[in-house]
């Protein structure tokens, strides 16, 4: 029989978790918006060999003054980078060292991530509602896991329940 081990962790603060929820859809609103902006260029330049020219186009974008954009290489892939100094950080793969082609359908296949996010807003939006009585909850059910190691610890019996051990 499979034994699973249960580790205690820090009180979740409703509060925070919804900090980090707005936080997320902030940041996946930013990369669906980068996206739709590289996903533009790239059907400008479609079937053409990459070339920094591409940046040039995102650059000239007046919706994306102040942020930064890259053409990067890294581990035989073509990324575009686009970010701000200590702030958010989006990149999208374009293409392959082996085949330098930029193609639209390749592209949004490739970075099939970022267009997920506005399904994953619409997720993260609908579970808001029911965050302060998780962190109610988990935080009593850690509770219980420590009374129930305290009164197994009493008898020996900690170890057989492999509470609070780390595999």
């Amino acid at each position: 029989m499979a034994s699973t081990y249960v580790t205690y962790e820090k009180p979740k603060n409703a509060d925070e978790i919804l900090d980090k929820i707005s936080e997320r859809i902030i940041s996946n609103k930013l990369d669906l918006f980068f996206i739709k902006k590289v996903f533009a260029v790239v059907e400008k330049w479609n079937g053409k060999k990459i070339t920094k020219r591409i940046i040039s186009d995102l650059e000239k974008d007046p919706e994306l003054s102040g942020w930064n954009v890259l053409y990067n290489t890294r581990y035989g892939m073509y990324h575009i980078d686009i970010f701000k100094q200590g702030g958010h950080t989006f990149s999208a793969l374009v293409c392959y060292d082996s085949w330098p082609i930029v193609e639209l359908e390749k592209v949004q296949e490739y970075n099939r991530c970022h267009t997920l996010n506005e399904s994953r807003n619409e997720r993260l939006e609908g579970g808001k509602h029911m965050v302060k009585d998780l962190a109610k909850r988990w935080n009593a059910a850690i509770e219980e896991l420590k009374a129930i190691n305290k009164e197994a610890a009493g008898c020996e019996l900690e170890y057989t329940f492999e509470i609070g051990r780390d595999k």
